[in-house]
């Protein structure tokens, strides 16, 4: 449970390379800002597919 949103999320060894699998296909860039990612369209296509989350839970990037 992450602390200052209140929500599951996955960390650790994990988090981490599946973190660095989603950079490698491009389905998550750098952000302006240190702790910022931006999720690709391919990458909400690949989370859809993939992964099966529904889509309204991606949101709309800017």
């Amino acid at each position: 449970m992450d602390w200052a949103e209140q929500r599951h999320h996955l960390a650790g060894a994990l988090g981490a390379a599946v973190t660095a699998r989603m950079f490698a296909l491009d389905w998550l860039r750098h952000g302006t800002y240190r702790r910022v990612v931006r999720l690709t369209d391919a990458g909400r296509d690949g989370l859809v597919t993939t992964f099966g989350v529904p889509p309204d839970r991606l949101g709309r990037g800017a």
